[in-house]
């Protein structure tokens, strides 16, 4: 009875993601406003970005220049109580980048709210080629997508709306999406990805430390380009079957719940998911 009510519950839910990813759910907030303002700041000093977004897509991408050159741009409510601030404080650059809560509305019953149209603003932050100790991005709608920067942490989340990594080669990346896909299209590094409705898709190119996967709703797809000479495999799904295929040392494993082992002292690869499929392969 109760993996009905989790089916259930997931069905309903992942109709009104796919509302809202397709952009079908629009509602009018009446007159619009245009967004067009710009920031540049000397990047010498910079180890660390900070960035929050209420409404909006945020976009982190890899510039030629020595500068980084912040745009916020698009449109929103006439009315809206618009914040864009960008300033540094001991080597963290701090964005901030508001419209205020009177574009949203709220979906009874699901907790989001949300003014989903396909010209809300957008923050693009280009940033000279050089080595970030730690990014930081928080959003609570909006789709976050990180091009190929070299960075040591990474901590992104948000609310409603994907996460899209390009490519993370550093210590350790935590991504977490309420509502919302998070997909890495390649990755080094200690990876920690959980969404509570939504899919899971990573890519790790070599997998030298754990990864973790966790996914209430939404199924977990895991590719890795190289297989360890030593891992564990510990994957579980309540209402799902996990599939493990072309793994060297693991023959292909199918069940609701897999744990295996080869050799002594390597990463651990862990993903758990209430109702969705799990899928991992070489």
């Amino acid at each position: 009875m109760k993996k009905l009510v989790m089916i259930g519950i997931a069905l309903v839910v992942i109709g009104g993601l796919g509302m809202f990813i397709t952009g079908t759910t629009s509602f009018s907030v009446g007159p619009k406003a245009q967004i067009d303002e710009e920031k540049q700041m000397n990047a010498d000093n910079i180890t660390n970005l900070d960035i929050k977004v209420d409404v909006g897509k945020v976009r982190i991408k890899e510039s030629k220049g020595d500068k980084i050159d912040v745009h916020f741009h698009g449109k929103t409510a006439k009315h809206a109580k618009k914040k864009f601030d960008v300033k540094s404080e001991s080597g963290t650059l701090n964005v901030t980048a508001l419209i205020g809560k009177n574009e949203t509305f709220n979906i009874p019953y699901l907790n989001i709210g949300f003014d989903y149209n396909k010209d809300y603003p957008t923050l693009d932050i280009h940033v000279p080629k050089k080595t970030f100790e730690k990014i930081a991005i928080k959003a609570d709608v909006g789709e976050i997508h990180l091009g190929d920067i070299d960075v040591k942490a990474l901590n992104a989340a948000n609310e409603v709306g994907q996460i899209v990594v390009e490519k993370f080669n550093g210590d350790s990346a935590r991504l977490s999406s309420s509502v919302g896909m998070v997909k890495v299209k390649s990755a080094v590094g200690k990876i920690d990805v959980r969404t509570e409705t939504g899919t899971i898709e990573v890519t790790m190119e070599k997998m030298t430390e754990n990864l973790n996967a966790t996914s209430e709703v939404g199924e977990v797809k895991v590719m890795l380009k190289e297989v360890p000479t030593d891992l564990k495999l510990d994957l579980a799904s309540e209402v799902g079957r996990a599939k493990v295929k072309g793994l060297t040392g693991f023959d292909n494993l199918s069940g609701g719940n897999i744990k295996s082992s080869i050799g002594e002292n390597g990463p651990t690869l862990k993903v758990r998911t209430e109702v969705g499929a799990i899928s991992v392969r070489h």
